[in-house]
C-alpha cells in the first residue's frame, strides 16, 4: 500500500492530476483505502517544503495508512523530482496548469486524495511527530459523527514580529473557541476533516486568492450546515513566521483584503455572523499584549505591534471593498 516515491500510473509516468476549477464536481478516487491524505500547498518555497516533508517522515503515524499529496501551485522551483522519494509514505505530487491560490490548491488536492480523512497542512509548517496520532485518536472517540478536527498552532523563530503574531494568533483562537468542543475557526494550516464532508459542502472557496480568510469561510460554511467542530490540543503543528517590517505588515494587509472578500461572501449568503468585532475584542487584543509578560520594552513592543496589525488589517480592507465595488 505504500510507495517510496512519487506514485505512478499504470504506464510508468509519475502521476500528475489538475485542479478542477472551483464548484465544479471532482472525481472521487475509489476505494478510499487510505485513513489520512496529508495535502500541502505550495509555491516557489522549495527549502520550506523540504522541511515539511521531512517533519512528515518522523510522524508516528503507520506510512502505510497515509500519503501525502504536494500541489504545486504552478511553481517554477517546485518539481517533481524535488518530491519523488521524501517520505516513506505514497507521495503524489500534482502541478497546477495556472496559479489559484492555496485555497484552489487545497480542492486540487481533495480531488486526488485516497484517504478517509483529509489533513491540510502549509509548506513552511513542521507538524509535531504525534499530530496524526492525536488526530486518529480524536476521530476514534467519535466514529459516528461529522466534525471538523483542529490542532493547536504555535510559531517558530524569535523577534518582536514572531512574538506579536504568537500573541495575535493565540488571542484569535482563544476568543473563537472558548469551548474546545463547540470551536468556531480553525486556520487552515492543521485541520482534518472527512474527505465526504469536505467535498459536499464544496471545499474551500477557490475565490479567496490568497492565504487570508479561505478559512473563516470554510468554518463559517461547516457551521451553517449543522457541522460541529472540536479542537484537538495535542495535534500540534509550528509555523514558520516572517521576522520582518515589510513581511509583517503585508501579511496583515494581505489578511484585510482576504476580509473584504469575506465579508462580500458573507453578504451573498444573508449570513448573520458580524461584519467586524465589537470594541471590546480590540480593547482585549491590546491588552494580551501587555499581559503577555517579559520585560516592559517586549511588552510595549508586542502591545504596538499588535496595533499595527489591525491598522494594516483596516488599509488592506478598505483597498479590497474598494476593489469590489469597483464597477
Amino acid at each position: 500500500m505504500h510507495d517510496s516515491g512519487v506514485v505512478r500510473n499504470p504506464q510508468g509516468d509519475a502521476a500528475t492530476a489538475q485542479a478542477p476549477p472551483h464548484g465544479s464536481g471532482v472525481h472521487v478516487p475509489s476505494p478510499l483505502v487510505l485513513r489520512f491524505s496529508v495535502i500541502i500547498p505550495t509555491y516557489h518555497r522549495a527549502v520550506q517544503l523540504d522541511r515539511c516533508l521531512a517533519a512528515i517522515d518522523r510522524l508516528r503515524f503507520p506510512s502505510d495508512d497515509m500519503e501525502v499529496i504536494v500541489v504545486d501551485d504552478a511553481s517554477a522551483e517546485v518539481t517533481r523530482a524535488q518530491v519523488s522519494g521524501s517520505v516513506r509514505c505514497r507521495l503524489r505530487y500534482v502541478p497546477a496548469r495556472r496559479r489559484t491560490g492555496p485555497a484552489g490548491a487545497r480542492n486540487a488536492g481533495a480531488a486526488e486524495a485516497a484517504g478517509q480523512f483529509l489533513a491540510f497542512l502549509d509548506d513552511d509548517c513542521i507538524p509535531d511527530a504525534a499530530w496524526l496520532d492525536a488526530m486518529h485518536h480524536a476521530i476514534e472517540r467519535r466514529p459516528h459523527e461529522t466534525v471538523l478536527w483542529g490542532g493547536r498552532n504555535t510559531m517558530f523563530g524569535s523577534g518582536p514580529f514572531v512574538h506579536a503574531s504568537q500573541v495575535l494568533l493565540d488571542y484569535l483562537l482563544d476568543q473563537a473557541n472558548r469551548d474546545p468542543e463547540r470551536a468556531t475557526f480553525f486556520p487552515s494550516n492543521n485541520l482534518v476533516v472527512a474527505r465526504e464532508a469536505f467535498l459536499d459542502i464544496g471545499g474551500f472557496d477557490g475565490g479567496f486568492p490568497r492565504a487570508a480568510a479561505e478559512d473563516r469561510d470554510f468554518c463559517e460554511r461547516w457551521l451553517a450546515r449543522g457541522f460541529r467542530m472540536v479542537q484537538v490540543p495535542d495535534a500540534v503543528v509550528a509555523h514558520e513566521h516572517r521576522a520582518g517590517w515589510d513581511d509583517f505588515v503585508r501579511q496583515h494587509l494581505g489578511y484585510g483584503r482576504g476580509l473584504a472578500i469575506l465579508n462580500a461572501r458573507r453578504a451573498q449568503r444573508d449570513s448573520t455572523v458580524p461584519r467586524l468585532q465589537a470594541p471590546g475584542y480590540y480593547l482585549g487584543l491590546m491588552a494580551a499584549g501587555w499581559r503577555a509578560g517579559g520585560p516592559v520594552q517586549r511588552r510595549l513592543a508586542a502591545t504596538a505591534l499588535l496595533g499595527v496589525t489591525q491598522v494594516a488589517t483596516l488599509v488592506g480592507y478598505l483597498d479590497q471593498r474598494r476593489r469590489i465595488n469597483e464597477p
